[in-house]
């Protein structure tokens, strides 16, 4: 890298010293390292080259976790020394030319700080200061970051009387980065320590700071604010300060910690890859790990991602021309009426391209990228589905990155040949060179390469100007060579930056929207919950209207006879009689509740025993077939029964129809449920009807529901959902 890029940009040349102050020098003799310490040995430290101390967590602490158990950001542990000490170590280090980071360590404090005791009271302001839960959530395998010292992610207060989130020691409560209050504190912490000298912080945990668990659904919609609002805050305050983050992520994912393209969050990562396999290469003795780590750019993902950004041309050539093409001879013979077909055809070609696109997308780009179309109407109509996926949006962003493929091509290609090739000119010039006796002009542009009579001798010039450079030394050929080399080196980054770029493309283009689908997602869990409260009342109301009462009815009547007993043995039979009546509709009641919750047939024998069973029992004379060769998950299944059942129920009360038929089929990972009748139609979907139920129900397994239901009939009620809810 050039100087003139990085000489004013202090940390991409500095020399990092850390130094955990209590550990570093004791000047006073009390067993504890201290800043004066520190003071006395900045001569030594800057000597050696350092430009930069990092200083790990001085702050006051309990010390169960060596000080990032903090209990004051803003003070000093007084076992170091004193703000005048630190003033003084700081004037000192900058007398010296050395900068001085510090550890941010703001994604939890000690529960001995005194925000979190004032928390503990649920009327505190200081209560939202961390992440509360009345009763502890359920956690997966593998949350719990220390599962040799933790036993879970979730610790209960007895004072509180809740549970409280804590991702590492128990006695570190998580703060609520959700809270806009505690985002002003950190923000207030991060400008009383830039105003007291310090040049940047080395922030602790990035990933848990700003993407805690346990907070509601949307609480944080761009988790990566926080890390832009503290970048634009410290260049305000010092031009120069910088951000260096603790993101133990693989390389490729630590990228989105910088803030991508536009470079707005971190200005620093800790490489964890290369750190963990220099300790090992130490360890071992062999530098083995470290050359892996440092391989990593050669692996096959940069040969993948080399190939995929060479074939964007030629593809882009292949799309451009399909699709012009067929929209000009389409509307060419439109007049005719045989463009209309033209036309068709073009955007099922449009569709099959997309697909191939999304395959080696996924094949050599490692993207998983979801089909972004619309759901098909019924088939009622040849040219529903047609018309349905002619007007989808899907299918014209997907025709617009058709055609847009050809300029990103030329562009993709153009990049990653001029640096390969770049990279292995350079580094095999001396050796062409020395191979060839006699002068040749090797090419002659914006910069002219001409080998002369002397196999060791090469000239670099320009073209119509006197300025010229003769290769007739060892050195000269070698450093050629190194340049060639780093060119290589710097290639796969290019690479992975640019196939960076073209993912991104492919998801927006040919996928489903992100936020879009998070929307859906929340929507539909949302719905899942309420169904389930729903489910639940249902089942009360039922219970408390129908077997409660004949329950009660039958104690009464067995009351009575055992009254009349001994007086009257003839009336004690008859209410013994009408309590065993009672007893049996009870038992008929709890048999019927117990099969609209989940019949025992459907799981025992699956759906089309459980359809035909159904159907049998429907006074409208139904149709039934299923065509599943595998059953779906139990969820798919008692969800594609309750629409047939409540559908089934609808026709026989209001449709007036005079046969019904039940289609049940599985294309793939989706199962589709067709339910159709004869009756009189004008069905609708309007808010409070027991459609609205079905759409809510299917839409909690990620499904979708259409009707068709024109006045006059015939009904169709159409429902897919996906097999791997």
């Amino acid at each position: 890298m050039r100087r003139k890029v990085t000489s004013d940009l202090w940390w991409k040349n500095a020399v990092v010293y850390c130094v955990d102050v209590e550990m570093f020098l004791d000047s006073d003799g009390d067993g504890c390292g201290d800043l004066v310490g520190l003071i006395e040995r900045i001569d030594y430290l800057a000597g050696i080259g350092v430009s930069c101390l990092w200083l790990m967590p001085f702050y006051p602490s309990v010390q169960l976790d060596d000080g990032y158990d903090i209990t004051d950001f803003y003070g000093i542990d007084e076992r170091l020394g004193t703000a005048g000490d630190f003033t003084e170590m700081i004037r000192t280090a900058r007398d010296r030319g050395i900068r001085v980071i510090a550890d941010l360590v703001v994604n939890h404090t000690s529960d001995q700080h005194p925000w979190f005791r004032a928390a503990r009271d649920p009327e505190s302001p200081y209560h939202e200061f961390y992440v509360w839960a009345d009763e502890k959530p359920e956690e997966k395998p593998g949350d719990v970051v220390f599962p040799d010292q933790e036993k879970s992610n979730w610790e209960y207060d007895r004072k509180a009387k809740k549970w409280y989130l804590h991702r590492f020691y128990s006695h570190q409560p998580d703060l609520n980065v959700a809270n806009p209050l505690v985002r002003d504190e950190i923000a207030q912490v991060v400008g009383y320590w830039l105003q007291q000298g310090l040049d940047g912080f080395r922030v602790d945990a990035v990933p848990f700071l700003i993407e805690p668990t346990g907070t509601p659904a949307g609480a944080i919609p761009d988790p990566h604010q926080l890390l832009r609002d503290l970048r634009r805050m410290i260049g305000r305050r010092r031009g120069d300060a910088v951000l260096m983050g603790e993101v133990n992520l693989k390389p490729a994912d630590q990228r989105a910690f910088f803030g991508d393209e536009d470079g707005d969050e971190l200005h620093m990562v800790l490489s964890f890859t290369v750190n963990q396999a220099m300790y090992l290469a130490f360890g071992r003795g062999e530098a083995e790990p470290l050359v892996r780590a440092l391989r990593a750019p050669f692996e096959l993902r940069t040969w993948k991602e080399t190939i995929h950004l060479l074939l964007n041309l030629p593809i882009g050539i292949a799309t451009f021309t399909i699709v012009v093409t067929g929209f000009a001879t389409g509307l060419g013979l439109l007049i005719t009426l045989i463009g209309i077909p033209i036309l068709f055809a073009l955007l099922y070609v449009s569709r099959a391209m997309g697909t191939f696109e999304r395959v080696r997308a996924g094949l050599l780009l490692d993207a998983e990228v979801p089909r972004p179309y619309r759901a098909d109407p019924p088939r009622d109509n040849w040219w529903r589905v047609h018309l349905s996926r002619a007007t989808d949006p899907a299918t014209w962003i997907e025709m617009a990155y058709h055609l847009l493929l050809l300029p990103i091509g030329t562009i993709t290609f153009t990049i990653v040949v001029t640096f390969w090739t770049l990279g292995l000119s350079l580094l095999l010039v001396p050796i062409f060179g020395w191979s060839l006796p006699d002068g040749a002009e090797v090419f002659d542009g914006w910069i002219q390469l001409t080998i002369t009579d002397s196999p060791d001798t090469l000239t670099l010039g320009t073209p119509g100007r006197d300025f010229s450079w003769v290769l007739d030394t060892p050195f000269e050929f070698a450093i050629v060579a190194l340049i060639g080399v780093a060119v290589l080196f710097a290639t796969p980054w290019v690479v992975r930056g640019v196939a960076h770029a073209n993912r991104a493309l492919v998801r927006g283009m040919l996928g489903r929207d992100i936020t879009e689908r998070v929307r859906e997602l929340t929507a539909s869990r949302t719905a899942a919950v309420d169904l389930a409260a729903e489910d639940r009342r249902q089942i009360e109301r039922d219970l408390h209207d129908g077997v409660q009462q004949r329950l009660v009815s039958l104690a009464m009547d067995l009351g009575r006879a055992k009254e009349k007993l001994d007086t009257d043995p003839d009336r004690a039979k008859e209410l013994v009689d009408e309590a065993h009546e009672e007893a049996k509709l009870a038992i008929t009641e709890v048999r019927e509740l117990a099969r609209g919750i989940h019949p025992a047939v459907l799981t025992d024998r699956g759906l089309d025993a459980a359809l035909s069973e159904l159907a049998a029992r429907s006074p409208v004379p139904v149709e039934v077939q299923v065509d599943v060769a595998r059953r779906p998950p139990a969820s798919v299944e008692a969800a594609a029964y309750f629409v047939v059942s409540e559908a089934l129920a609808n026709v026989a009360k209001h449709a007036k129809a005079a046969k019904a038929s039940v289609t049940v089929r599985r294309n793939g990972d989706r199962l589709t449920i067709q339910v159709q009748d004869d009756g009189a139609g004008g069905a609708t979907i309007v808010d409070g009807s027991g459609l609205v139920g079905l759409r809510d129900r299917v839409g909690a397994l990620d499904g979708e529901l259409h009707l068709l239901s024109p006045t006059g009939g015939p009904t169709v009620l159409q429902v897919e959902i996906p097999c791997t809810s």
